[in-house]
C-alpha cells in the first residue's frame, strides 16, 4: 500500500511506523486504518483516532509501540514503558534512567514475542533487556563491544518464524541473530556499500511471514 496525498494530518517529525498504521510523533500516537475510508481516496488509510499530545503527562517522547497476545499496547517513552489496554486505559508503567536491571539508557525499540516476553533495545547500555509483561525484569544479553553477542549502539529487533531473534547492532554495521534464550547464533553484514554491506542499519528492521528480512540501511539511503 502507498500512502499518497495525505493532506488533512499534518506531521512533525515522525519517528516510527509499527502495525495497524499506528504512527508515533513526538507525544502523540495517531492510529489510521488499513481500510480506505471510501473508494474515491484509493489506498490512502483513513484517520481513526490519536491519543497523548505534547505537554501531557502520559506521554514525554514516544519512541516505539508494541502489543501482547490479549491487544494490550506497551509504549516505549523516554526511558520507561507504559502499558495500556486496548481502549487505551492506563495499566502501568516502569523505568528509569540507569543501568542497573529494569533501567533504560535511550531505549530505541520493543518487540512482543509469541509467549508474550517483552523484548526492549536499550541502545545507550549496548543490551537487549527482556521484562515479562508486568514489567518484571527476566534477563539480559549483550554488552559493549564489537565481539560476537556484542553491540555498539543496536537501535532495531524482530523475530522469525522460530522466534529467533535479530538485531540491528548499528554501529557494528552488522545484524546479530540469536535464539530465544538470547544465545549468540550467527551474524551478517559489514560496513560498506556492496550488497550484503551496511552504512550504519537502524530502527525498523522487520521480518514479514516469509521470514525475509527487510533493513533500513540508513547511511546507504537503501532497504
Amino acid at each position: 500500500m502507498v500512502v499518497k496525498n495525505v493532506e488533512s494530518r499534518v506531521f512533525n517529525k515522525p519517528f516510527s511506523l509499527t502495525a495497524a498504521f499506528l504512527l508515533l510523533i513526538a507525544s502523540t500516537i495517531i492510529l489510521f486504518s488499513a481500510t480506505p475510508a471510501t473508494a474515491a481516496t484509493e489506498d490512502v488509510p483513513s484517520f481513526v483516532s490519536t491519543f497523548g499530545s505534547p505537554g501531557t503527562p502520559m506521554f514525554e517522547s514516544v519512541k516505539d509501540i508494541a502489543f501482547d497476545s490479549s491487544g494490550n499496547k506497551y509504549i516505549l517513552d523516554e526511558n520507561r514503558i507504559i502499558k495500556l489496554a486496548s481502549n487505551n486505559d492506563f495499566i502501568n508503567a516502569w523505568g528509569t534512567n540507569g543501568s542497573n536491571d529494569g533501567e533504560f539508557d535511550q531505549p530505541s525499540n520493543i518487540e512482543i514475542d509469541s509467549a508474550d516476553n517483552v523484548y526492549i533495545v536499550d541502545t545507550g547500555n549496548n543490551r537487549i533487556q527482556v521484562l515479562d509483561t508486568s514489567g518484571t525484569y527476566v534477563t539480559q544479553f549483550g554488552t559493549s563491544g564489537n565481539g560476537n553477542g556484542q553491540f555498539w549502539q543496536p537501535n532495531g529487533l524482530d523475530f522469525d518464524s522460530n522466534n529467533n531473534l535479530f538485531v540491528a547492532d548499528t554501529h557494528n554495521d552488522r545484524i546479530q541473530v540469536f535464539d530465544s534464550s538470547g544465545v549468540f547464533q550467527f551474524k551478517f553484514g559489514e560496513p560498506g556499500g556492496a550488497d550484503g554491506a551496511f552504512g550504519s542499519p537502524t530502527k525498523n528492521i522487520t521480518i514479514d511471514s516469509n521470514d525475509n528480512l527487510f533493513v533500513a540501511d540508513t547511511e546507504k539511503e537503501r532497504i
